[in-house]
C-alpha cells in the first residue's frame, strides 16, 4: 500500500511544484516546463492531482482528501485532507483552511471525522446522500492500479 509518508518535501520525484495544472499523463519535460506548479486551488486539485476512491468517508485513510461543491459561494470547490489513523472516527481530523474571512486571509482549522458527520451545516457533511460531498480522492501519485 503506497503511502503519502514515503516522500518528504520538498525532496520528491518532481521537486517542490507538486500540483500539476494541466490536463494528460506525465511525461518527462513536465518536471520542468510549468506543468507541476507549487500552489493550485482545490477545484485544479481534484481534477488534475487527485481520483475518486470512494463516496465512503468510512474507508478513508490518511491522507485522503474529501472535496465538496457549494455552487451558492464565489469560489464553489472546496478541500478537506485528512490525519489521524484509521482505528476510528474520532481519532481522523479533517484539516482545511477557511480562505478569506472578509478581507482577512483565513486560518487553517481541523475538525473531528466524528463531528464533521454531524456538522450543524448539512452540506458540509461527508455523507453519500449529500450532493454537495464529492467524495474521498486519493492523490494520483499514490496510485496502485497504473492508471
Amino acid at each position: 500500500m503506497n503511502s503519502v509518508e514515503q516522500y518528504a518535501y520538498p525532496l520528491t520525484p518532481i521537486g517542490a511544484a507538486l500540483f500539476r495544472v494541466r490536463p494528460g499523463p506525465y511525461q518527462a519535460p513536465d518536471a520542468t516546463d510549468g506543468a507541476f506548479v507549487q500552489f493550485a486551488d482545490a477545484e485544479t486539485l481534484m481534477r488534475r492531482n487527485t481520483y475518486l476512491v470512494t463516496r465512503d468517508v468510512r474507508a478513508a485513510r490518511p491522507g485522503d482528501l474529501l472535496f465538496y461543491r457549494q455552487l451558492e459561494q464565489n469560489s464553489p470547490f472546496h478541500s478537506m485532507i485528512l490525519t489521524g489513523n484509521s482505528s476510528g472516527l474520532a481519532d481522523n481530523w479533517a484539516v482545511y483552511h477557511t480562505g478569506n474571512i472578509g478581507k482577512a486571509p483565513g486560518e487553517i482549522r481541523r475538525v473531528s471525522l466524528e463531528d464533521l458527520l454531524r456538522h450543524p451545516d448539512r452540506r458540509w457533511r461527508p455523507l453519500s446522500e449529500n450532493s454537495n460531498f464529492l467524495g474521498v480522492f486519493r492523490w494520483t501519485i499514490l496510485r496502485e492500479d497504473g492508471q
